[in-house]
């Protein structure tokens, strides 16, 4: 949390408030950013070429508790 954040999403002070939506907007785009930085380090420390890749898992469980 943050100022820049803060200023875009008043209501994340307003106790009470519903907030489930700006949450989501500000961690997805956090999130993504997140695992593509951990893939390409990933990736680096590998040390094989990109061609060795022959399967890609992904998953996701972040708003697997959310209403709606």
């Amino acid at each position: 949390m943050n100022e820049e954040i803060l200023k875009k999403y008043p209501e994340l002070v307003v106790e009470g408030a519903s907030t489930v939506k700006q949450r989501l907007e500000i961690c997805n785009k956090a999130v993504t950013q997140m695992a593509i930085e951990a893939s390409q380090v990933c990736l680096k420390n590998w040390g094989r070429p990109l061609s060795d890749i022959t399967h890609v898992v992904y998953v996701s469980s972040s708003e697997a508790r959310l209403p709606g």
